[in-house]
């Protein structure tokens, strides 16, 4: 049986931190909860009706960010808290160097990545992960535009 996770913001009240608004503790328990649910495979007609805000490149075979992703990240957050986005769709990218199968895990692994790391500071925004795998892809697949290839969209929904 796995260990249950607990909200930070139920951590933070529980040590006489200010606990959040009731809609940034459903939004902040939906989006716990979404980081550890399946990724969605993409649907485009939603990832064509959104906003991109910011993109994340990632090493080859790799969903590790980076402390220069994470900087991205979190000024992406802010912008769509700014500008009144209700939702962030996270999505997850490979390039062709491997399965189909393989790239749509290696795409949702890295969406997943990303939104772990929104999860606890997203609220009231909601987040919601999308795995393409290799679809889509940004720049040629002749081996130069690989790198690129290799991201999590980070696209806004009003």
């Amino acid at each position: 049986m796995g260990a249950t996770r607990v909200p930070r913001w139920l951590v933070a009240a529980t040590l006489g931190c200010t606990a959040p608004s009731s809609a940034e503790a459903q939004a902040q328990a939906t989006n716990a909860a979404s980081t550890s649910a399946p990724v969605a495979v993409c649907d485009f007609a939603e990832i064509d009706n959104s906003d991109i805000l910011g993109v994340v490149i990632f090493p080859e075979l790799s969903d590790n960010l980076q402390a220069s992703d994470r900087k991205i990240l979190t000024a992406v957050l802010g912008s769509a808290k700014a500008a009144g986005y209700a939702k962030l769709l996270l999505v997850g990218f490979a390039d062709q160097a491997g399965s189909p199968s393989l790239n749509l895990r290696l795409g949702g692994r890295r969406a997943g990545a990303a939104a772990e790391y929104l999860a606890p500071a997203a609220a009231p925004i909601l987040l919601k992960t999308m795995t393409c795998g290799e679809d889509r892809p940004i720049l040629p697949t002749d081996g130069s535009g690989h790198a690129h290839n290799r991201r999590v969209e980070i696209r806004g929904l009003r």
